[in-house]
């Protein structure tokens, strides 16, 4: 129920009127006394608005509320309910604390209509994760029959391998093309690998996103175990960042470091003819090529600026661009295969 009553005295309503009845104020109005009435009405109807949302989310908002214990048994269901539940009504996800998941959580995503999204806001990188403590991985996300719409959003969020293999970290599946403003995966302070560095657990993979379209990574932070001689037994991942197949995707300012395990690349991105790729800031370490990039045409290019890496084979593997630019390139390779170098075009 409002917390304000209703206004006693009907509120003025003319082409001075925007949202909620709300006045602009004119010497007109307050000579007419008008201005008091309006007020009152557009708290009323703001304060009925909210309690509408608050009312709604009350239930849904978060993965305790669906079932989650947080106690270190198997919150995977619950989760899945969760971001079932925040994909079919679009409201945000809120989450804090370990959310265990002894299963791999996949969500179908052709249920959505344009323009909604799963979005998944969490407390920070140490304090909301998910722990994944099984061999297939962490979240999954099936985005082939939603079109070129938003699809996912993980703001603040952790994903932490809870064995020796925990599969692929996180995996969003859309379909080919672009040409569209929307991003299929936004990832935003997302931090994937161990929290302590003396934690010999890992995954098999990073983070995949095959065909999503303009998906946006910033500030993604992804590594294995860093302790002298915790990752001898670390696996060797194929991708730190896979984003084959997607049209145009920014990447701002992301850490890698699988030096213990290694992995094949760094960031893959291969194609046909439409993506273009821009990488503003990167430091990764430990992979055997930097950057692979492969295209079956001439067309498309690439933009990266401030890139640091060292890798084990090639630093940029360029096959296919017609337009590149690289600015500000700090480079180091372990070892030359013959007929590489630190830029192969």
């Amino acid at each position: 129920m409002p917390d304000f009553d209703p206004p006693a005295i009907e509120p003025v309503v003319d082409e001075r009127t925007p949202n909620f009845d709300l006045p602009l104020v004119s010497k007109l109005n307050n000579s007419a006394q008008t201005d008091t009435h309006r007020l009152r009405s557009a708290i009323y109807k703001v304060d009925e608005e909210l309690g509408k949302v608050k009312t709604a989310s009350a239930d849904t908002a978060t993965p305790t509320q669906a079932g989650a214990k947080r106690d270190g048994s198997n919150d995977a269901p619950a989760v899945a309910t969760w971001l079932a539940t925040l994909r079919d009504s679009n409201l945000r996800g809120e989450a804090t604390g370990k959310l265990t998941l002894s299963s791999r959580v996949v969500i179908d995503l052709s249920g959505t209509s344009p323009g909604e999204h799963l979005a998944i806001f969490g407390s920070g990188l140490n304090s909301q994760t998910f722990l994944v403590k099984n061999a297939d991985g962490g979240l999954k996300f099936n985005g082939t029959g939603v079109g070129r719409q938003h699809s996912v959003v993980l703001d603040q969020v952790g994903i932490v391998p809870g064995q020796p293999n925990s599969g692929t970290a996180f995996e969003f599946v859309g379909s080919a093309g672009g040409l569209n403003n929307n991003n299929s995966v936004t990832l935003s302070h997302v931090q994937v690998g161990p929290l302590n560095e003396a934690d010999p657990n890992d995954f098999a993979d990073g983070i995949i996103i095959p065909r999503g379209y303009r998906s946006q990574l910033d500030h993604v932070r992804v590594m294995k175990a860093t302790a002298p001689g915790v990752g001898s037994a670390n696996l060797k991942w194929n991708s730190v960042v896979d984003v084959s197949e997607t049209y145009f995707p920014r990447i701002t300012d992301i850490w890698g470091n699988v030096v213990a395990g290694g992995a094949i690349y760094g960031i893959k991105s291969h194609g046909t003819d439409e993506e273009d790729i821009s990488v503003n800031g990167a430091l990764l370490n430990g992979a055997d090529y930097a950057l692979s990039y492969v295209r079956d045409s001439r067309e498309p290019g690439g933009r990266f600026n401030d890139w640091e890496s060292n890798s084990n084979v090639c630093n940029f593997y360029i096959d296919g661009a017609k337009h590149w630019t690289i600015v500000a390139p700090y480079l180091f390779c372990k070892r030359h295969v013959s007929g590489f170098k630190d830029i192969h075009i």
